[in-house]
Order: C-alpha cells, then sequence, then structure tokens
C-alpha cells in the first residue's frame, strides 16, 4: 500500500533526471526489505498467530504514519 503513495511522492518532488536513479534505488530497498519482511512475518505468526502479526505491523505503520504525518507539518510550520 506504501509503495504507490511513496512512487508518486517522489513522481512530484523529485526532477526528473534524478527521478529514474532514484525510483531504482526505492525499489532495490523495497525488495530487500519484502525479502526480510515476509518471512519474518511468517515465523512470528507461526510462533503468535497470524491475527496479532497483523495487528502488530499494522499498529507500527499507523504509528509511522502518524509521526510522518507530524514532521511535514513540523516542517511546513517552520519554513513559513
Amino acid at each position: 500500500m506504501l509503495y504507490p503513495i511513496q512512487l508518486d511522492a517522489l513522481n512530484q518532488r523529485i526532477p526528473s533526471k534524478q527521478r529514474a536513479t532514484l525510483i531504482s534505488v526505492n525499489s532495490m530497498f523495497f525488495s530487500v526489505a519484502m525479502i526480510v519482511m515476509f518471512p519474518l512475518a511468517g515465523a512470528m505468526a507461526d510462533y503468535w498467530g497470524l491475527r496479532k502479526v497483523l495487528t502488530v505491523i499494522g499498529l507500527a505503520l499507523l504509528i509511522f504514519i502518524l509521526y510522518w504525518r507530524l514532521a511535514e507539518k513540523e516542517a511546513v510550520s517552520m519554513n513559513e
């Protein structure tokens, strides 16, 4: 879910000359993260159960998004 949002944000903020390289590096890091996260989530789901693992992942994502929004608002208010 975050990948298309992040890609759109990159397309809006980065000049086209650097965009291709940045998107390629971003895609590589996304792939590496998924290679690590999927087996880890599967192992944790075997131990604690899928519902608990997905709840924890969702809560972590929610906290990250809220923190990101606060950081963006703070950056905007500092620039004004």
